[in-house]
């Protein structure tokens, strides 16, 4: 399953050229199935760890970029509908100013050199993945502590109808 998901990402990566923002999406969501898939065995998973860290940094450049390129189009978008001709050296200047430390950047260029390799590496790895124990006892309790989170999230949506509880629900 590890393995597939990978596939998709790394193939939405070799497609991406002018669909940068719909490749990003479409690898954020699988980089979050793998985290939830290596959530399920838990304990028994000696590498979770450093699994989880890995997919979980990989999401975090693209956000830092797909950031970056929401806040440009925010600020072309405003500066259009103001009839402001605002100097590139400005808009520059906005968007790193918003964008947390070090996540600027074309997001072909963080796919191509941070996001790729690490979902290579990942793939290689996850050739060497074991686990503890086998059957429902691996992926058993997790799967009833993902169970008790949803219905914690969904109490927690119903009580309070947001963007938020209903996205982490």
């Amino acid at each position: 399953i590890a393995l597939y998901e990978i596939a998709v990402a790394r193939r939405a990566v070799g497609n991406a050229a002018g669909r940068e923002a719909e490749a990003i999406h479409e690898v954020r969501r699988r980089l979050k199935r793998l985290r939830a898939l290596i959530r399920l065995p838990g304990r028994h998973f000696p590498a979770f760890r450093r699994e989880n860290r890995a997919f979980r940094d990989l999401g975090r450049d693209l956000a830092g970029a797909r950031e970056a390129e929401v806040l440009a189009a925010s600020f072309d978008a405003t500066a259009g509908r103001a009839g402001i001709e605002a100097s590139p050296e400005l808009r520059d200047r906005v968007v790193a100013a918003g964008v947390h430390a070090g996540a600027s950047g074309r997001l072909s260029k963080v796919l191509v050199e941070a996001v790729e390799p690490g979902l290579a590496a990942a793939a290689e790895r996850a050739h060497h993945w074991h686990f503890d124990t086998s059957g429902f006892a691996l992926v058993g309790p997790g799967a009833r502590r993902t169970y008790r989170r949803m219905q914690r999230a969904g109490r927690a949506a119903r009580l309070a109808t947001t963007a938020v509880t209903l996205h982490e629900w």
